[in-house]
């Protein structure tokens, strides 16, 4: 609607404003709201100028409707509740502009935080509590509007009573007779002449005239019903419109809130998608949304190998279902949530012509898409239902043309939404008054009919109800044009509303009025031909008529006033200047508990909560004895003594003389609403898993002490930031429901501690709250001085390593902990955490399991550690990295058959860094993939550089890989390509894994390797000895040998039961069909043992040191009795 249209409703011919017309613009004003705050957000979300185009369009309306607000209000309204309106409209509009800004020089995060930042929810509120008291005290201006209509049928009512009582005295008196006694004598010679013409012509015109003045009361009397009915039904049909165009867009906020997740992480695994679905009240939030999920893009070429990734990912009975012709897929991947959804899991959704046209719509256009309606599986029945599409590219921003968003497309998210249940509580919150209807399309056609109220169904059986729906009086079509789709909303009032209009009352007052007519007729009549004492009669009667209908009229206007204010939907209240309740309708005694008799010469305190304090009450009523209207939130209580919120509007009426003689309170029932807003403050404070505190309100706290601190010297406090050792590995092996019992039962430990009967220490404003993974922090507050924070953290480590009972199995962990105290933290909560966390990384690195205390010195090296990692990543690309090759001995024949490629960092400023920094490093970081590929492709070049060379023919290579690159899925692809193009022979690569990254044995490693055996490379277990590994474990892998840790080596010496343990190792390798390599060797001695022991081959620094390929070459074809120390001397110093 536009704004001329929409300020022209809001006024009545003379220019007054009439209740009807605010009523149907309130709905309006509020839809305009709602447009504007979605439409900013959504540019900030998406960066979509379609949304700015949108909000650009609607901004200037709210500035114009509230300069009509103003025009409209008195004085004192102008000064209180409209400039209020206004000037919480202007810092929205400001906060927006900012967001809109920020959006054009590409900070969308920043953009979208304002735009939920406490400010803006502020001012919205502000805004919307505004608009409401504006409603609220322009109703009670127009409230007087229409009182004449009902006062004319009702006076007439009255009139009635009194001719009839006219009529049966003069009856009585024998006003009536024909003739006086005298007349009567003389019967025989003339007949009385009582009556003339003109006596008659004054009855009839008076009959006429009082006629036509009844049926004017009677038109205007059933015209102003009309007139209500019809408001009503406007209002109603506004604001379900309002809400169905609210309802269709709003599955699209949790998508873009989904979009968010994805642009915030390289990959989103199956637990992290369900976790942030499983963080909504989807049901509540979206309305009709029954399931989300996304779908992933899949050439037919890729679909084994995205299957295997899927059930890789959690998913071991993953499968394709309904695969389409084409040759792209788009197969739903994740679906949330799963029970009643699982129709959907692993269906090509491209194979359906109505979801692959909007798919691919949505992907051409960078825009939310809606589907056809159509049939889907919702369990054990089925429901008609539409899908929502939002694509996801790899870019920040969609690209700007069609094909590279064809290109770039990471997936699409979507949104399955019932259309039965996408109108639940619309017909509710309209108290039953209207019908609600949904088709798809233009066409109002049983076909096209997507849900219904339900309230009437009898429009549903015909094959057109558009002409059905237009026999009603009323009937409301509005076409919704949303998200590339036409939703033709059909409204029409229920037999309810229809029969509210009162025909007896109209029949009662029409005959009153005829009544009255020929009440007045006669009484002219007789004036004209009575005697003197019918006339004296007659005069007194009118005068009695006046009165009483004076009267009538004062009773009416206060019984009119009342019932104005009194809506079946509000709490309405009257007391007397002091506070006394003297009347309250079915609503109010409804919600606080009480009957009408208890409440009726009550003081208003009876339901008075205590919540609120004195001050509160003070300013109140200062505003009601001062004339002026209040408006606010007020907390009550029960009668069982439950609470229960209320948003009151309490506007004082003077009378005659000036003095308040009432008090009428209008209050809506808001309890919901604020426990919700509870629900979301403690949901937004809390971490789901351990029910503790969580980062945001830890920081709160944090911040508040911080405060303190700096103006209390004798305050102490520290912060604890504690991080578990080996949980990633316990999670890995035991699964990820396993490590949530962990840190649940971490964190009752943690609170155990805290409580204050069980610290010496201890005040009892203690916090703990968890961070996120493994990570907890903890807060001491009142600390008696800064040291006694190490007492707790003792305490902490030892009950922390105390054995976990997991499902029956006992795991052990130990914990981390930097400490920040109050004598040395630094101005903010952030830099304190930072530091923290500094000192937590420095006491993993002193060795687990204990505590260290920051220090300043900490954050240079943790700046070094940062440069460090910074010139890795050039490092991998500017040739700072290289491989030395160290010699593997074949024990039976002496001859080196192997090397194993090891990588060394040369730095330019630091020289030679030792791999045990930069390893774990680039495994931090996950810079280890990118490396871990550039060693094995310069060590497979490397070994065809030496088979080319004499001595070499039949030489192997053993190269590390990591666990992140076996879970890469173009690992295996890019192993053979490498492999084929240099024409390797497969069996010649040997690829060495650490025990501790097979001991998950999940099922995606385990494919990976038996892929590679296939391939014929061999596979290696490094370090065997050192982890958890089982005999089953070694029985599944396709393993060709395991190599021994040098601490068995080192062990053996001498020591029986180390010989005893590695004559196991060993037979247990041969046993199963593996060749074992000892590590470590560096004595003559050691190799004595070796050769008793059997072992196939060894490696240590008496064979070799790690060398560059220059010094390698010259061992090819040697025995490792030529490679004694007396012939490595001759070769250039090693870099180890």
């Amino acid at each position: 609607m536009n704004v001329a249209l929409l300020i022209e409703r809001l006024e009545d011919k003379d220019g007054t404003t009439s209740l009807a017309s605010l009523e149907s613009a309130e709905a309006e004003i509020v839809h305009l709201d709602e447009i504007l705050t979605m439409s900013a957000r959504m540019y900030a979300a998406t960066g979509e100028a379609v949304w700015k185009e949108r909000y650009l369009d609607h901004v200037d309306k709210l500035d114009n409707y509230i300069a009509k607000a103003r025009h409209l209000s008195n004085e004192l309204l102008q000064e209180d509740l409209v400039t209020n309106t206004d000037q919480a409209n202007r810092i929205l509009v400001d906060i927006e502009n900012r967001s809109f800004e920020l959006v054009e020089i590409g900070n969308r995060s920043e953009a979208s935080t304002i735009l939920q930042s406490p400010e803006y929810m502020e001012a919205k509120a502000d805004f919307v509590q505004g608009m409401d008291g504006l409603w609220q005290n322009l109703r009670l201006l127009t409230i007087e509007k229409d009182k004449w209509l009902y006062a004319v049928a009702c006076t007439h009512a009255a009139v009635s009573i009194v001719g009839l009582v006219i009529l049966i005295y003069l009856i009585r008196k024998g006003i009536w007779k024909s003739a006086s006694p005298a007349q009567v004598s003389n019967a025989d010679t003339s007949p009385p002449k009582i009556m003339d013409w003109r006596s008659t012509a004054w009855a009839l015109a008076a009959l006429v005239f009082f006629l036509l003045l009844t049926n004017v009361a009677v038109t205007r009397k059933r015209q102003a019903i009309e007139s209500e009915k019809r408001s009503t039904f406007n209002r109603l049909a506004d604001h379900a419109i309002s809400e169905i165009s609210r309802r269709i867009l709003v599955p699209i906020y949790g998508l873009n809130g989904a979009r968010g997740t994805f642009a915030a992480s390289e990959s989103v695994n199956r637990h992290e998608f369900k976790a942030f679905v499983e963080s909504r009240d989807s049901r509540n939030e979206f309305a009709g949304a029954i399931a989300f999920g996304y779908v992933a893009r899949v050439n037919r070429d890729d679909l084994e190998q995205f299957v295997a990734q899927e059930r890789a990912d959690d998913a071991p009975d993953f499968s394709v279902k309904n695969l389409g012709a084409e040759d792209t897929h788009y197969i739903a991947k994740f679906v949330e949530p799963l029970g009643s959804n699982s129709a959907d899991f692993g269906v090509d959704f491209g194979a359906d012509p109505i979801q692959r046209v909007a798919i691919e719509t949505a992907i051409r256009q960078a825009q939310p898409i809606v589907t056809a309606p159509m049939t889907i599986a919702q369990g054990l029945r089925s429901c008609r239902a539409v899908r929502y599409f939002v694509p996801v590219y790899n870019t920040v921003t969609p690209p700007t043309d069609e094909q590279n968003r064809i290109d770039s497309l990471q997936g699409l998210l979507f949104a399955t939404v019932s259309t039965e249940e996408l109108l639940t509580g619309i017909s509710s919150a309209a108290q039953g008054l209207i019908d609600v209807d949904i088709f798809d399309g233009r066409q109002l056609t049983r076909e096209k009919l997507l849900a219904d109220t339900g309230v009437i169904g009898d429009f549903n059986t015909f094959p057109n109800a558009e002409s059905e729906y237009k026999k009603r009086k009323y009937f409301r079509l509005q076409v919704i044009n949303s998200l590339g789709r036409d939703w033709s909303v059909a409204v029409t009032p229920t037999t309810m509303l229809s029969s509210s209009m009162d025909r007896a009352t109209l029949i009662e007052e029409s005959a009153a009025g005829i009544l009255i007519s020929v009440m007045f007729a006669v009484f002219i009549f007789l004036q004209r031909t009575g005697k003197n004492r019918a006339i004296a009669m007659a005069r007194e009667m009118v005068t009695e008529l006046s009165d009483a209908k004076n009267h009538a009229e004062i009773n009416l206007r206060e019984i009119e006033a009342l019932r104005s204010t009194m809506d079946l939907a509000s709490l309405v209240s009257v007391t007397d200047p002091m506070g006394t309740i003297i009347e309250a309708n079915d609503k109010f005694c409804q919600v606080s508990g009480y009957s009408r008799d208890e409440l009726i010469g009550e003081n208003h305190r009876i339901i008075n909560s205590g919540v609120h304090p004195p001050e509160f009450w003070q300013h109140l009523w200062n505003e009601i004895t001062a004339g002026r209207p209040w408006h606010g939130e007020i907390c009550n209580r029960r009668k069982d003594g439950n609470l229960y919120w209320v948003e009151s509007t309490i506007a004082p009426f003077r009378g005659e003389d000036g003095k308040i003689q009432k008090i009428v309170a209008i209050r809506n029932d808001i309890t919901e609403r604020k426990e919700a807003e509870e629900q979301l403050r403690l949901s937004a404070q809390t971490d789901k898993l351990t029910a503790m505190p969580n980062r945001a309100m830890f920081n709160h706290r944090l911040d508040a002490t911080v405060r303190r601190s700096q103006h209390d010297p004798n305050y102490h406090f520290a912060v604890l930031f504690i991080d578990f050792d080996r949980f990633k590995l316990i999670n890995d092996s035991f699964g990820h429901e396993t490590g949530d019992l962990l840190l649940q039962q971490i964190a009752a430990r943690l609170n155990s501690v805290l409580r204050p009967s069980d610290a010496m220490i201890l005040g009892n404003r203690n916090l703990a709250a968890r961070f996120g993974g493994d990570e907890f922090v903890i807060l001491l507050d009142h600390l008696t001085s800064p040291e006694d924070a190490t007492i707790v953290a003792d305490r902490l480590l030892a009950v922390l390593k105390e054995p976990y009972d997991l499902h029956g199995n006992l795991v052990y962990s130990s914990a981390s902990i930097g400490i920040v105290t109050s004598a040395i933290a630094s101005g903010n909560s952030e830099a304190i955490l930072r530091d923290a966390d500094v000192a937590m990384y420095e006491a993993k690195a002193a060795g687990r399991a204990c505590y260290v205390v920051f220090d300043k010195s900490m954050l240079k090296r943790i700046r070094d550690r940062h440069d460090l990692e910074n010139n890795l990543r050039g490092a991998i690309n500017d040739g700072g990295i290289h491989l030395n090759y160290q010699p593997i001995v074949e024990v039976a024949s002496g001859q080196i058959t192997s090397f194993e490629a090891l990588v060394r960092w040369q730095h330019s400023e630091f020289g030679l860094i030792p791999p045990d920094q930069f390893i774990t490093m680039a495994e931090d970081n996950g810079l280890i993939v990118p490396l871990g590929w550039y060693v094995l492709e310069q060590a497979c070049h490397t070994l065809v550089r030496f088979q080319s060379l004499p001595g070499g023919q039949n030489l192997a290579m053993n190269v590390n890989v990591s666990r992140r690159q076996l879970m890469e899925p173009g690992f295996i692809p890019a192993l053979q390509s490498l492999i084929e193009n240099l024409e390797l022979s497969p069996e010649s690569l040997r690829l060495e894994i650490t025990e501790s990254l097979v001991m998950a044995a999940e099922d995606s490693i385990v494919e990976s390797l038996g892929i590679m055996k296939a391939m014929g490379v061999q596979i290696y277990m490094d370090d065997f000895g050192t982890g958890l590994s089982s005999l089953g474990l070694l029985r599944r892998l396709p393993l060709d040998g395991i190599k021994v840790d040098r601490c068995f080596i080192e062990a053996a010496n001498g020591d029986r039961e180390s010989i005893a343990i590695l004559q196991a190792i060993v037979s247990l390798g041969h046993n199963l069909g593996m060749s074992v390599t000892a590590e470590g060797i560096e004595n003559p001695e050691q190799v004595a043992t070796i050769l008793a022991l059997e072992c196939d081959l060894v490696q240590g620094y008496l064979f070799g040191r790690p060398v560059p390929i220059e010094d390698a070459e010259k061992l090819l074809g040697k025995t490792w009795h030529e490679i004694t120390p007396r012939f490595r001397e001759q070769l250039s110093p090693a870099n180890t």
